[in-house]
Parts: C-alpha cells; sequence; structure tokens
C-alpha cells in the first residue's frame, strides 16, 4: 500500500507540470559527503525458537554519495522536481545496513543577484522533501542472545528533506553545499505459510529499528 502511495505521488507530480517542461532550466548534480545515524534501538524476534533480544546501537560516521536529475520550472523559476539516487551506510559492532535511497523531491529556490547572465540568480538558496523508497542490505548478530546472525535485504519507504545554498559561477556550471535529513523505519519480517485451518502466512523472525541520519553533502551541479 505504501508503495503504490509513493508511485501515485510521483505520476501526479509529473503529470501535472508537463506542460512547462518544455521551458525549464535542467538539471544534474552530484555529490558527496558524510552520513551520521542517530543511535537507534534494534530489536529482533525469533518466533518459532522463541528468542528476542533488543539493544541501543551507536552508529559510525559513513561515507555518502549521490546524484540527482530534474528541472526548475521557468515560469515559476523558485519551483523545481528532481528524482535523487544516493547511498550511505549505517554500522557498528553488532549491527550493519548498506542503504541505496530513491528519492522524488518538490524543490524550492529563492534566485539572488539576478542578471542577464545569470537570469535564476548567481546565489541559489534552496529547499527539497518528498517520499523516497530504500533498498537495504542487512546484518544483525546479535548472538548469543539469538542464535543466529540475521542477513538479508529488502525494501521500506520513508522521507528525505535538505537544504543548501549553490553558487553558480558559471552559467552552465555550480557548487553547492547542502544538510539533508533522511527517515526510514526497518520492518524486516521473514514469513513462511502453515497450515493453521488452511495455510495462512506466520512470521518466524522480525527485525525493527529507526534510521534518522543527517547528511552533510557538497556537490557540483550542471544546469542546461
Amino acid at each position: 500500500m505504501r508503495y503504490k502511495l509513493f508511485l501515485s505521488v510521483t505520476v501526479f507530480a509529473l503529470i501535472s507540470v508537463q506542460p512547462a517542461l518544455i521551458q525549464a532550466e535542467w538539471l544534474a548534480d552530484l555529490y558527496l559527503g558524510a552520513a551520521i545515524t542517530d543511535d537507534s534501538e534494534v530489536k529482533v524476534d525469533r518466533y518459532f525458537s522463541r528468542q528476542s533480544a533488543s539493544e541501543r546501537t551507536s552508529y559510525g560516521t559513513s561515507f555518502t554519495f549521490g546524484g540527482r536529475i530534474g528541472y526548475w520550472l521557468d515560469v515559476f523559476h523558485y519551483l523545481g522536481f528532481a528524482a535523487d539516487l544516493s547511498y550511505f551506510e549505517a554500522d557498528s559492532e553488532k549491527v550493519d545496513f548498506s542503504i541505496v535511497p530513491l528519492s522524488i523531491l518538490l524543490m524550492l529556490r529563492w534566485p539572488l543577484l539576478i542578471s542577464d547572465d545569470y537570469p535564476h540568480g548567481k546565489i541559489q538558496p534552496y529547499l527539497g522533501g518528498g517520499p523516497s523508497i530504500i533498498y537495504y542490505d542487512m546484518t544483525v548478530d546479535f548472538r548469543p542472545a539469538v542464535s543466529e546472525k540475521v542477513s538479508d535485504w529488502s525494501f521500506e519507504n520513508g522521507w528525505d528533506f535538505r537544504t543548501g545554498l549553490l553558487w553558480q559561477f558559471h552559467r552552465n556550471f555550480g557548487i553547492f553545499g547542502e544538510y539533508r535529513y533522511t527517515h526510514y523505519e526497518i520492518n524486516y519480517k521473514d514469513e513462511t505459510e502453515e497450515w493453521i485451518l488452511g495455510y495462512e502466512p506466520r512470521t518466524r523472525l522480525k527485525v525493527e529499528t529507526t534510521l534518522d541520519t543527517h547528511h552533510f553533502l557538497t556537490g557540483i551541479s550542471f544546469r542546461f
């Protein structure tokens, strides 16, 4: 249901602005930086063996990188849309997450120092935010409290928010600094089917946590 909502919002946003695409300032951004994930409670339940463990986990700082493509409208030159794909990790001694988010962003900017050479502003503070879906690969090792290490992958959805400042030093190029905040709730389930008055799904393993991450980024922007 959540994935259907994510896709519906994306399709609606693209269709609603289609007439304005003829007049748009297209962008392609590349960035890198550091990702710092807040401490979180990680819980593992193995229902068949009746094992459960929960630990407060502190994550180290991760390297992150990514890119986005999108456009700024010409008619409403403060409004834009973008798709963003990136990578970061949330790792600790017992818990490791490798995360690939895909975010659909509504972008807002405030053009400053407008001139004939820079009709959209030489300096551009901006905001962005929207729904995000992640592919993640995880390893959770709470042995001996839980007899086996958990290692698997799945998808979840969440939110992506950011703010930054771009300096467009050339008509087609700019550099920017950006702060990004992402929020994802991990609700991993490994299910099997058993005969209980008919075949019914039954959870045999569950992993739950929340990943709130602060990203500090710098990058280059191409405008055309």
